[in-house]
């Protein structure tokens, strides 16, 4: 008998044949897993069934959801991470469209209806994503990044501008492409695998306004372990770009400067914390890839400077913004 036959599964579907699978994975969310299925109920569009995975968790999770066991499919299974977690969701769901959630966000009302409706509207896109609104403990200043829709592959591998919670498929996508992989080295970046996968093969949807609030954690994997999740981001494209195919043709100087644009980023992520040693790595591997790029340059010969010293720089530069 496999892991996944000793799953335990309780609870049950409310509708037997649903349109959309809700796949919900969690760890050790209780604290915010009730506002989040809360949020799945108050949709305004109402053919779905809500899987929660509880990937291994340790809390008291299963003991704050035992009052959405008539609402919702719990599956427990070993803690192997959110990308078997989504795994075992898609492979027992039985709707046409698989719509993903992580256990501390939320959706807006009205999000499975849009884009239900956007399907309907254009039958030849596999995937349909939306904007979402950032929110947690403190503010964080966001940049927006540049949306795209269509044949998005090439956009979306110079950039991750598709927010997970937002996004919802065709669940044939998963029987061409396969599922989410598994590599505990992918760990903050396989959904971005995925989409770079579904985008290769298949048409995305857009709808340009938030549908979902994404909770902002400084204890997440992103923010406290900022080596592991680029080194995560730098596997994924270099997956991406060893599956060539017509469009990577001739693209030398893109691949380039998109691994420049990963290091010098890298780079900016050590340097704003102090960390200097190391952001003087990540902008000499920045500087290979684009030897004429001053910023990088400029950077680099700041790593040598003292903490002191980078301090007055800083302050001379909020005075001139």
């Amino acid at each position: 008998m496999n892991t996944y036959q000793h799953n335990l599964l309780i609870g049950f579907a409310m509708n037997s044949k649903p349109k959309v699978s809700v796949i919900i994975p969690t760890y050790n969310s209780a604290q915010f897993i009730t506002e989040t299925l809360e949020s799945v109920f108050a949709q305004t569009y109402k053919d779905y069934e809500v899987i929660v995975v509880d990937d291994g968790s340790t809390d008291n999770t299963k003991e704050v959801l035992k009052p959405y066991m008539s609402k919702i499919r719990y599956i427990y299974k070993e803690n192997g991470g959110p990308a078997s977690a989504r795994n075992v969701g898609i492979k027992n769901a039985q709707g046409e469209y698989i719509a993903f959630l992580d256990s501390d966000d939320l959706w807006l009302p009205e999000k499975l209806e849009k884009q239900v409706e956007y399907f309907k509207s254009d039958p030849d896109v596999a995937l349909v994503f939306s904007d979402c609104i950032s929110f947690g403990d403190e503010e964080l200043i966001r940049k927006r990044k540049r949306k795209y829709k269509g044949d998005v592959f090439l956009h979306l591998l110079r950039e991750n501008f598709i927010p997970t919670l937002t996004v919802i498929a065709k669940k044939k996508c998963f029987d061409e492409v396969g599922y989410f992989d598994t590599d505990k080295s992918l760990i903050s970046s396989e959904d971005y695998d995925m989409w770079l996968r579904i985008a290769r093969s298949f048409k995305v949807g857009y709808i340009e306004e938030p549908l979902a609030k994404r909770r902002i954690n400084r204890k997440s994997l992103s923010f406290s372990n900022i080596d592991r999740a680029y080194m995560a981001t730098l596997k994924v494209i270099k997956k991406a770009v060893d599956n060539i195919d017509d469009r990577l043709l001739n693209k030398r100087k893109f691949i380039r400067d998109r691994l420049y644009s990963l290091h010098f980023n890298w780079g900016l992520s050590h340097f704003v914390n102090n960390n200097f040693k190391e952001a003087r790595k990540q902008f000499a591997s920045a500087i290979k890839y684009n030897i004429i790029r001053l910023e990088a340059i400029m950077y680099y010969i700041a790593t040598f400077l003292t903490y002191s010293q980078v301090e007055i720089i800083r302050k001379i530069k909020r005075r001139f913004r």
